[in-house]
């Protein structure tokens, strides 16, 4: 996580966190890129995304776990947020909140969002089950993906629309930059982007 110019995040740390092969409480951060540092999160989970705010917090999530991992400096992190459920699979932050979500079959509880700095979360509702995958923040609107040729949106992190994608995929991962969204999907060369 690193400030790209759409925030007015001014910490200029990269943090990382060890997301696949299982559980670990491994971290690192880098003030340049070019050297990381070790750190270690709270506890060992499997965590799998990492999102940070205008203040330059960072906030951690599992997927196996409801622990949420808040640090204001990417190298000291603490256990100070409980997520509602398990099984969360990306995290954003924008408009003065954290949004996560995960793929539970249904629309209902779905996501999750806090207010507070990743301390308490609320949980609410896709409007369409889209088996999501990954999601971003940028243009004052949060969009998630999924294996689908919809996506949802949403500009508060709360109530959530549906909006078409150009074809069915399993769309993989989405970002923002260069005031547009890109997505890209797992299979058939297949990307998409979006300036609104």
């Amino acid at each position: 996580v690193l400030d790209d110019g759409s925030s007015d995040l001014k910490i200029g740390r990269f943090v990382a966190i060890k997301g696949a092969g299982g559980a670990s409480n491994l971290a690192a951060y880098s003030d340049t890129g070019d050297s990381f540092f070790g750190t270690t999160l709270p506890e060992s989970a499997t965590w799998i995304d990492i999102a940070a705010n205008n203040s330059g917090q960072f906030v951690a999530i599992a997927s196996d776990s409801t622990t949420v991992a808040i640090s204001n400096d990417g190298i000291t992190w603490d256990i100070t947020g409980t997520l509602n459920n398990t099984g969360m699979l990306g995290i954003a932050y924008g408009k003065g909140k954290y949004v996560t979500f995960r793929d539970n079959g249904s629309v209902t509880d779905a996501v999750e969002y806090s207010t507070d700095g990743g301390v308490t979360w609320t949980q609410t509702d896709f409007e369409t089950d889209i088996n999501p995958t990954a999601i971003a923040y940028g243009n004052n609107t949060f969009v998630v993906v999924g294996a689908s040729n919809t996506c949802q949106v949403s500009d508060d992190g709360i109530t959530w629309t549906e909006t078409t994608l150009p074809a069915t995929e399993t769309y993989q991962d989405i970002a923002f930059g260069n005031n547009r969204f890109i997505v890209i999907a797992s299979t058939n060369n297949a990307g998409a982007y979006s300036i609104d």
